[in-house]
C-alpha cells in the first residue's frame, strides 16, 4: 500500500510542478480518492499503477506539453499494456487544460470567443479539447467528474469549451445522465453546454425538463436558452409558451428571465403586450418588474424611449 501511495503522489508532485493556483486547487480537491467538487467520493483512477507506469504516465504529459511527435506512439502502447493508466491520462489532461484556460484569463484574453478561431484551435487548449475527445469515454468522465461538478465558475467554464465541438450523439447521452443525477453545479454547467446548441431537438429537450426543476437557479438558467431554442427552430407558439410559463412562475428572478427571454425572440407582435404588462405592473406598483419588462421591450425593439408605459405607447403611435 506504502508503494500505491507513493505511485499517486509522485503523479500529484509531477502535475504541481508545472500547475498555477486554480489548477492545484482543482487537484487538492478532487485528489486520490476523486470525487470533483460534488463530494459523491467516485473515483476514476486505479491504484494499481507500478513505477514504470508512473514514469510513463510523467513522459507521456511532457511529451504532450511539448507538442512532441512521439506522444501518439507512446500513448498507444502504454493503454494497450496498461488500460488502467487511461483515467490518470484523462485527469492530467483536464489539469493541464485548467492551467492552458488560467494563462489565458492571465493574458485578457476573452478565452470563449479565442478558442472558437483558428489560433485557438491550434493552442495548447484547443489541442488538448481534442485529445480529450480521443480518448473517448475516459475524456467524458473526466471533465465531467472534475470540472463540471466543481463548485468554481471558472473551472466548469473549462469543462464547458472542452465538451463544445463534441459530437451531440456521444455529449448528450452522458449530459442527460449527469442533469439527472449530478448535484447543482453539475446541472448548471450542463444547461450552459445546452445554451450553446440552441439548435439542437436534445438540447431543447434538456433545457424544458430543467425548466421544471426545483431550483429556482436552474429554472432562471433554462428559461432564456429555451427561449433561444425556440427562435432558433422557428417555434411559432414560442411566445404563447413563455407568456403562459411566466404566469405560472412565482420566482421573480426566473420571472425577470422569462420576461428577457419574450423579447430575445425578436417577435415585434410581442411589443404591445409587454406595453400592457408594464402599465399593469405601474398600477400595481410593482417598479422592479415594470422595469424588467421595459428592458424586455428593449431588448426586442433596440430603443429607449423612457422606463414608464406611457413613454412606451407614445413611441409605439409614433
Amino acid at each position: 500500500m506504502k508503494l500505491v501511495e507513493r505511485s499517486i503522489q509522485s503523479i500529484r508532485d509531477s502535475f504541481r510542478r508545472s500547475l498555477p493556483v486554480a489548477s492545484l486547487l482543482l487537484l487538492a480537491m478532487t485528489g486520490c480518492q476523486g470525487g470533483g467538487g460534488s463530494g459523491s467520493g467516485q473515483s476514476l483512477e486505479s491504484r494499481d499503477l507500478t513505477q514504470k507506469d508512473i514514469a510513463a504516465l510523467e513522459r507521456l504529459e511532457i511529451l504532450w506539453t511539448r507538442n512532441a511527435p512521439e506522444y501518439p506512439r507512446e500513448k498507444l502502447e502504454l493503454l494497450a499494456s496498461k488500460p488502467e493508466a487511461g483515467p490518470w491520462l484523462a485527469k492530467s489532461m483536464t489539469a493541464m487544460s485548467v492551467k492552458a484556460y488560467d494563462n489565458m484569463v492571465r493574458q485578457q484574453v476573452r478565452v470563449r470567443d479565442f478558442m472558437r478561431s483558428e489560433q485557438g484551435r491550434k493552442s495548447f487548449l484547443g489541442r488538448t479539447r481534442t485529445e480529450m475527445e480521443a480518448l473517448g469515454g475516459m475524456g467524458q468522465d473526466a471533465i465531467i467528474t472534475y470540472l463540471l461538478r466543481d463548485k468554481r465558475a471558472q473551472v466548469r467554464e473549462v469543462g464547458i469549451i472542452l465538451f463544445e465541438n463534441w459530437p451531440e450523439a456521444d455529449l448528450f447521452p452522458a449530459l442527460e445522465k449527469e442533469y439527472a443525477l449530478g448535484d447543482l453545479n453539475s446541472r448548471r454547467a450542463v444547461l450552459l453546454i445546452c445554451s450553446e446548441r440552441p439548435g439542437s431537438k436534445r438540447s431543447q429537450d434538456l433545457l424544458i425538463k430543467a425548466s421544471g426543476d426545483d431550483s429556482w437557479m436552474v429554472r432562471g438558467l433554462a428559461v432564456r436558452p429555451w427561449g433561444a431554442s425556440m427562435r432558433v427552430q422557428r417555434d411559432p407558439d414560442a411566445a404563447q409558451k413563455l407568456w403562459a410559463y411566466y404566469e405560472r412562475e412565482r420566482d421573480s428572478f426566473v420571472r425577470k428571465q422569462t420576461l428577457l427571454a419574450i423579447g430575445e425572440l425578436k417577435d415585434s407582435s410581442q411589443v404591445r403586450p409587454l406595453i400592457d404588462l408594464v402599465q399593469t405592473l405601474e398600477r400595481q406598483g410593482n417598479r422592479k418588474e415594470s422595469r424588467d419588462a421595459i428592458q424586455a421591450l428593449e431588448i426586442l425593439t433596440g430603443s429607449k424611449p423612457g422606463n414608464s408605459a406611457s413613454a412606451w405607447l407614445k413611441w409605439l403611435n409614433g
